[in-house]
């Protein structure tokens, strides 16, 4: 073969055969080459001598071992190549078909995507948005879709608006860790009491909650920083 394929993690196993060669040994190296797959990081460089003695046809093997990382490759579409070279030490033997076998390591890394929902209850009449009472709470549940093959990392945030932090809600800041098979985590925002009607007309205040992936390959649907509303229940 010419070209071969395998997942990332997996090992990549060439056999070598002789044909030929009656009465005499025959020596031939492969050796591995980077392409835009680098050794030591997607795959384990090899270089290797197989001699075939003069009484024996049987077949041997070399195995490279590639790399399970949690690094989305490219575009996490695309492949990763390397490549063997074979070279026959006796210029009287000769390689069949190409000297150079080309092979692709197939990311196992997907992209993640993040969102955020709320209940019904905290809902913003834009569907977007969340509202939440004066003394009361807000869960905000942070979902992943997609990431496999990989822990996804993504930072949230508050940020005042017309709210302040410590005065009208509890602010926050966190590193949330998703393994490959967490699909949600749940936040939750405390609001202060007061006496005040919020910014004079009673509508309330304002303060977002931001999400924002670590990994750039990874994205968030829709807006990354939402509106909550604390609903005044002051008159």
């Amino acid at each position: 073969t010419s070209e071969a394929e395998v997942t990332e993690g997996e090992n990549i196993v060439l056999e070598v055969s002789r044909s030929g060669g009656e009465g005499r040994s025959s020596t031939v190296i492969l050796t591995t080459s980077n392409g835009s797959a680098q050794s030591g990081r997607d795959y384990k460089q090899q270089s290797r001598e197989f001699v075939f003695l003069s009484d024996s046809d049987e077949s041997q093997y070399f195995t490279i071992e590639t790399v399970d990382d949690e690094s989305i490759e490219g575009d996490s579409t695309s492949n990763e190549d390397f490549s063997v070279k074979f070279e026959a030490v006796d210029p009287l033997d000769s390689i069949v078909g190409s000297d150079d076998i080309e092979l692709a390591i197939v990311d196992n890394d997907k992209p993640a995507v993040f969102d955020v929902s709320a209940a019904e209850a905290n809902q913003d009449d834009n569907g977007k948005d969340f509202k939440v009472d004066e003394a009361g709470s807000i869960e905000l549940t942070i979902e992943k879709t997609g990431g496999e093959g990989r822990t996804s990392f993504v930072y949230v945030s508050t940020k005042n608006a017309s709210a302040r932090s410590g005065a009208d809600y509890i602010g926050l800041r966190a590193e949330l860790e998703f393994s490959e098979d967490e699909v949600s985590k749940t936040l939750t925002i405390q609001t202060t009491a007061d006496e005040e009607i919020e910014g004079g007309d009673g509508l309330g205040e304002e303060f977002l909650f931001r999400v924002k992936p670590l990994d750039e390959a990874d994205s968030v649907n829709g807006d990354s920083s939402r509106k909550v509303t604390i609903v005044d229940d002051d008159e």
